[in-house]
């Protein structure tokens, strides 16, 4: 299954901040979709770092999962 897409200015946002979803899903039709986040996104390799961040989230629309996963990155920054 392709990735599901998120609206323009939310990829914009998170180019912006060097931020890479590593991982946006739904396992079940029905069910939450699933988001993972990691940055600085300068490569695959990246999330294993020193002083990376990751954080994952869930969400009723792809969007809504990485938004959630935004905010639990950057803690309301």
């Amino acid at each position: 299954m392709a990735r599901p897409e998120i609206e323009p200015h939310l990829r914009r946002r998170l180019t912006d901040e060097r931020t890479v979803i590593g991982s946006l899903f739904q396992v079940d039709k029905g069910k939450d979709f699933f988001c993972s986040l990691y940055a600085p996104g300068e490569s695959a390799a990246a999330v294993l770092d020193h002083g990376s961040v990751y954080a994952t989230g869930y969400g009723a629309s792809p969007d809504d999962a990485v938004w959630a996963a935004h905010r639990e990155m950057w803690k309301g920054m």
